[in-house]
């Protein structure tokens, strides 16, 4: 079985599904347990890829956006060319864009 096992991780690498492969070993054992039908357990080692992947993806994004660790709104320099004036930066701290629909 853990030749079985370890070709499944190798072929998840290969194809480039490293989420999969390191998650196998959980998955596998819920299925045991589960005995879901072939559809479900294939939808599982898909989701799980998928979630996976997005969580790299918004690691990377973050990486690489170069956000300060510390950053305050009330530090803002108004006095860039193409800054907002402190009216403009008020009205965005108060969310009510997000809430606002568009018609």
């Amino acid at each position: 079985m853990d030749t079985t096992i370890n070709n499944i991780k190798d072929y998840a690498r290969e194809l480039r599904l490293s989420g999969l492969a390191v998650e196998l070993e959980p998955l596998l054992e819920d299925a045991r347990r589960q005995l879901p039908a072939y559809s479900d357990f294939a939808l599982s080692l898909l989701h799980t890829e998928i979630l996976c992947r997005r969580k790299a993806k918004l690691e990377w994004s973050t990486k690489t956006a170069q956000l300060p660790l510390l950053h305050d709104l009330d530090k803002y320099d108004h006095s860039f060319v193409n800054g907002i004036i402190p009216a403009q930066l008020k009205q965005l701290r108060q969310l009510l864009w997000l809430t606002s629909t568009s018609t």
